[in-house]
Order: C-alpha cells, then structure tokens, then sequence
C-alpha cells in the first residue's frame, strides 16, 4: 500500500559533527537528517506543497524576563513580511521560552544594524536562563539525498537557496514556492539532508537543545513540511523498480 505522508519535525534527526550538537558554524556541513527505514521506500511528491524554514539557536544567562528585553542574535535575522499587510511580522521571526518561569515570549521588534530582538516580557518572569530560536538571514542552504555510507557515497543536490531568501519568501504564494523538479525515489538506507554553511547553530526543535530537557517543541518559527509517498519496497516494486530508480538518479 502506498501512503501519502508528510515528513515533519519528528521523522528529521539533529546530526552531531564532532563536538558540535548540530552544523559546524561558518563549514558546510549537515545539520538534520532523515534516514529511509528498512524495507521501505520514500518518494518526494512534487505535487504538493514542500515547505522550508531554518532557526538558528542561542541561549542566553540570567535575562529579566518581567519586562520587555532586548537580546543580540549570533548573526542577521531573517525579516517577514505580513502577506496582507506588507508590515514586518517580527512575531514569524524569533520566539523565546524562560527555563525558570517556562513562558514562551514574543518577538516584538528587531534591530539588523544591531541584530538586536526584542520580545515582551511577563510580570510572572523572572532572572533567568532563556533560549532563543530566530529565523536564520545568513549563508546557505542545500537539500540533498545522499547514498548510504557503506557504499560509495555520493550526494545529489536538490534545491540550494541562500537562508535569507528561503526564511523570507512566503512559501504558500505560487511565484514563491519551493519547488522539487524531480519525483526522486530513496530505498532503504538513503537520507535526506538539510545542509548549511551559516554563523549560526541551526537548530529546529526545542527537543534538540542538547541541555534543554523539553517535552514538547515550542519552536513554532521553524518549518518543516516534505511531502513523500511511501510504501513498503515490496509493493513499490511492482510500479517502479527502487533499485534501478536510485542507481540511475545517483549515476550508479
């Protein structure tokens, strides 16, 4: 049977790089992965919306969260636009959650001269530890598969965008949408990778935070939306041979 399916935070897993939790800053290098399970077979949808957006992360010491306050960003943020309005949405651009009072704060104003966000504060605040996500506006970005490791690895690029051109288009609109040229088939094994070449330390879900210990994702700035349909290899096969698809995507 095969199944139309969304992959979404829970299917990408955060990739360590050595002493790095995810992307070595300023080195192109892979930061999420999705691996194909055994026995199945995934194929990006090009036919349905395919979505993109990358958070960069800091966390910040002893922030008095009872008012508004003001925290610099490791490198530019990304700036939406209201599609209605045309006024920046600084609220889609970076959110905060205080580890002591455990309240999620809202962007309210940013500075590019600076790089400096600003997110309103709570009376039920406190002096605490903060972690931020923003929407990444420096470097590059390629979307990939790449082959298994035990074989000769190889890797096909996607898509490449700059981040700030990726963060800042509204994906929903025809003339902006992220479009995937290809039905590429993935069998077993073969990985779908979000690579960057950034400042900042990419990372998508509050899960991720290496010290962090959250349940849930409060990271509603981040997106991660790929359309696939997947099925299990014995029934692909009887419509497309996955083995032969793959080798001749990958010139193999």
């Amino acid at each position: 049977m095969l199944e139309e399916k969304v992959l979404s935070f829970e299917d990408f897993e955060i990739v360590s790089n050595g002493s790095f939790i995810s992307n070595i800053p300023n080195v192109e290098s892979v930061a999420y992965k999705y691996e194909v399970p055994n026995g199945i077979v995934t194929q990006l949808d090009p036919n349905r919306l395919f979505l993109l957006k990358i958070t960069g992360y800091k966390k910040y010491t002893l922030v008095n969260t009872t008012a508004d306050f003001t925290l610099t960003a490791e490198t530019d943020v990304a700036e939406v636009l209201n599609p209605v309005t045309g006024n920046v949405d600084y609220s889609k651009m970076a959110v905060a959650y205080g580890r002591t009072s455990r309240l999620v704060f809202r962007c309210i104003g940013y500075n590019p001269d600076t790089k400096e966000l600003t997110f309103t504060g709570n009376a039920s605040g406190s002096s605490e530890d903060v972690d931020v996500f923003y929407l990444v506006g420096r470097g590059n970005i390629r979307f990939q598969i790449t082959s298994p490791s035990q074989a000769t690895k190889k890797s096909i690029s996607i898509f490449n965008y700059s981040i700030a051109s990726l963060n800042q288009a509204n994906q929903f609109h025809k003339d902006e949408m992220i479009r995937i040229p290809t039905p590429y088939t993935l069998r077993e094994g073969f990985r779908l990778e979000i690579a960057v070449n950034t400042p900042a330390t990419v990372i998508l879900k509050a899960q991720d935070i290496s010290d962090g210990n959250y349940s849930f994702n409060w990271n509603d700035v981040a997106i991660i939306n790929v359309p696939v349909i997947i099925g299990s290899a014995d029934v692909v096969v009887q419509k497309i041979n996955p083995v032969e698809a793959t080798n001749k995507q990958f010139n193999i």
